[in-house]
């Protein structure tokens, strides 16, 4: 298991210890490193969630794919501050046991909750969880004129169709992640009066 003295490593930029038979949770403690730009923990048999202490980082990117056991959904702050999470082959996306007498989303928006709040609403991430059947992206997104992060994570059930021309409207808008999805057509082309 991680010991969570790794923690107290403050410094380090690179943390790689992938297929190193490593079981256990990851400790919060690795929340603690905030010059760490990469963490490469893929094929372990490492269990539990990422921890939310985890989405403070600026971490450029985070592997923990090929841990079987690993559940739960990751952190927004990962992605809103642009890391590139990597998680195929763990149930990531999932209710982990021990909180599935809780809400599934977390801390996490859901799309009809900007629509009520379209003001509010500056960051939407879309997990894999909340969208059972493949769809479009909908129409409906240019009226969330202050977001400034979207993601859409799919790797079952990817998105399909073209990218709306609405998009262009986020005029807030600085990520824009719909990797792993089925799209089609061109990218619209007022993506580019995006600033």
């Amino acid at each position: 298991s991680l010991p969570t003295e790794l923690g107290s490593l403050t410094s380090m930029t690179h943390l790689d210890l992938n297929n190193n038979g490593l079981t256990g949770s990851l400790p919060t403690e690795l929340g603690e490193l905030t010059s760490l730009d990469f963490m490469y923990l893929q094929d372990n048999s490492l269990t539990s969630k990422i921890p939310a202490e985890l989405g403070a980082l600026t971490l450029r990117t985070l592997s923990v794919a090929n841990n079987a056991d690993m559940c739960g959904f990751v952190p927004s702050g990962l992605y809103a501050n642009g890391a590139q999470v990597l998680y195929t082959g763990t149930a990531i996306g999932a209710v982990c046991p021990e909180d599935s007498t809780g809400s599934p989303l977390g801390d996490y928006v859901t799309f009809q909750q900007c629509l009520d709040d379209p003001a509010g609403c500056t960051s939407l991430y879309i997990p894999e969880f909340m969208l059972m059947t493949a769809g479009t992206i909908p129409t409906e997104l240019g009226l969330l004129t202050n977001l400034a992060h979207f993601y859409v994570m799919m790797q079952n059930n990817p998105l399909t169709g073209v990218i709306p021309t609405e998009i262009g409207l986020l005029t807030s808008l600085t990520y824009l992640w719909l990797n792993q999805n089925s799209l089609t057509g061109s990218l619209p082309t007022e993506l580019g009066l995006l600033t």
